[in-house]
């Protein structure tokens, strides 16, 4: 099936006019060419900078307007952005002319303006009608309702005091002049239309459905006329309720709503709505995206869980492996070393109590240096590899979390284990024991004597 279209009338409160100074003209009675034109009604301007405004909802949108000698130029913009410049010119008159047109335009929100682009301020810039391609897919059919007249009870006004019928022409409605007077049309379908005046003596009043969308619209024109004001649609099937509002000292006239109803069966317009419809206004979720989202983030929460319990089990052991690569380079030992001494042969050498000589405990006689020092010299680091730190584990550096690798480390340059340095005395040598000389084998002297005498 075709896609919907829906076409306005140039008088319609949902086409705003503005003008540097004053109004756009409003189908003068004499013009000769009236007659021509759709609804016999049209709207021009010769102002420069003179704009027509129409929001909608849809994805597509055609400007009609007519062709005549005393048209120029006009700028088009869609979303407010600039789309082209065209000319309304032509010799002879050409009425009901397509004078610009957009297609594909994503489903939702868009707005057409079109504005005078001759600075000379002599030619005219017009509106006709406007019609656009809703938003209703191509498989489902568009069904007009039963009209809801003013005095229906369907429609709920705010104050008795504050409306009143009038039947001064062939379209009776009912009209306000209080500032905040409302009526709230209830109604079933995907959407609404609602009618009523436009004129010299009408002004701004809003429209609003279920909280969806709040439109600001202005019902003055030059002329009155009887025609749409409003329309919304691409709601949920189901029970809805317009608010319109008067926004004004002047007055707000209205004559009738019609719902509408798309729908693939067009002998069941009206289908009952399922429990998972929502309202409008707020965007509707099914449980099932609900039920995905809910077990998505539980699943995104147990990944960052393992991974932080990951992250924690590979610092503790990078860790326990730094601690264990620490404790095996064995501290220093120390070992407690009495010298073998040769017994001497001469008994009369001065005898000295014999105690064991410690490297650890005992500093020899005429050297300078500390056992300290001396130990410092002989214990080095244990140099690393390149893949490891001075430390002899693999590297870890410091605030790593436990992973990852900063550089090679200290003693990875070291091709080899150092030269062990020169022993120190009373300090074990692999090439035996060491024959003490001075004062040292005096006192070895002295204590073998003893140990002769007590044989």
């Amino acid at each position: 099936m075709p896609l919907h279209n829906v076409t306005i009338d140039d008088s319609s409160a949902l086409i705003e006019y503005h003008a540097p100074i004053g109004d756009w003209t409003d189908s003068p009675t004499t013009d000769d060419g009236l007659s021509n034109y759709y609804d016999h009604t049209y709207h021009s301007s010769n102002q420069y900078g003179a704009s027509a405004f129409f929001r909608f909802q849809g994805t597509a949108v055609y400007l009609y307007a007519a062709k005549r000698s005393r048209h120029g130029q006009y700028n088009i913009f869609i979303d407010n952005k600039f789309v082209v410049k065209s000319n309304g010119y032509s010799e002879t008159n050409r009425f009901l002319q397509d004078m610009f047109h957009a297609t594909n335009l994503s489903p939702g929100w868009h707005n057409l303006t079109c504005v005078n682009a001759d600075r000379s301020n002599k030619t005219y810039t017009e509106v006709d009608s406007i019609l656009w391609t809703t938003n209703m897919a191509g498989y489902l059919t568009e069904i007009s309702g039963k009209p809801i007249p003013y005095n229906s009870d369907s429609m709920k006004y705010s104050s008795s005091n504050a409306w009143s019928e009038y039947n001064g022409d062939s379209n009776p409605t009912t009209v306000t002049s209080t500032l905040g007077a409302s009526v709230n049309i209830t109604f079933n379908g995907n959407g609404i239309e609602l009618y009523g005046k436009t004129g010299p003596s009408f002004g701004p009043f809003s429209a609003q459905v279920d909280g969806y969308d709040l439109n600001i619209l202005n019902a003055s024109s030059a002329q009155a006329h009887s025609t749409l004001i409003f329309r919304q649609d691409t709601l949920p099937p189901g029970n809805h309720t317009l608010v319109v509002i008067n926004r004004s000292l002047l007055s707000l006239a209205i004559s009738s709503a019609v719902p509408v109803t798309w729908s693939s069966d067009p002998n069941n317009p009206n289908p009952t709505p399922t429990s998972t419809q929502s309202n409008p206004g707020r965007p509707h979720i099914s449980s099932g995206i609900i039920a995905g989202g809910v077990v998505a983030g539980v699943i995104v929460l147990a990944g960052f869980v393992l991974l932080l319990l990951w992250m924690l089990r590979r610092r503790r052991r990078a860790r326990r492996e730094r601690d264990i690569a620490v404790r095996s380079i064995a501290e220093p030992t120390y070992f407690d070393v009495t010298p073998f001494a040769m017994p001497l042969s001469s008994p009369t050498q001065s005898s000295q109590p014999y105690s064991p000589i410690s490297t650890r405990g005992s500093k020899p006689r005429g050297e300078g240096s500390s056992p300290g020092a001396t130990l410092s010299a002989q214990y080095h680091s244990v140099p690393g590899s390149p893949g490891m730190s001075s430390r002899g584990s693999f590297e870890n550096p410091s605030g790593s979390g436990g992973f990852g690798a900063s550089g090679s480390g200290s003693g990875g340059s070291n091709s080899g284990w150092p030269a062990p340095p020169a022993a120190a005395w009373g300090a074990i040598r692999p090439t035996g024991p060491r024959r003490p000389s001075g004062q040292a084998l005096r006192i070895e002297a002295s204590d073998n004597a003893d140990m002769l005498r007590d044989r």
